[in-house]
């Protein structure tokens, strides 16, 4: 018998009976459901990813807008840096 502190976990999908005991699947102690939801958001937020699709879209970061330098009066750039150097 396991342990009363004992988490049941499964990453799906299952065989109930041969792989696992219905009782035990559907226990307070089993978070089969919760891992095979996880499971299934984090495979479809991969494969928009790798089709092409932005980060931004998945709650991730948003891309940083290109960098552009401009120039002042004193013939430095926004950056700093004056135009001998930036050459």
């Amino acid at each position: 018998m396991l342990p009363d502190h004992a988490i049941v976990m499964h990453p799906g999908p299952m065989v109930r009976g041969m792989e696992i005991s219905s009782e035990i699947a559907d226990s307070p102690r089993s978070t089969i459901v919760e891992q095979v939801a996880n499971g299934v958001s984090v495979r479809m937020a991969v494969l928009y990813l790798l089709l092409g699709g932005s980060e931004s879209a998945i709650g991730g970061p948003a891309p940083l807008p290109p960098a552009t330098a401009t120039h002042t009066s004193a013939g430095t750039t926004s950056a700093g840096t004056t135009e001998e150097h930036a050459k």
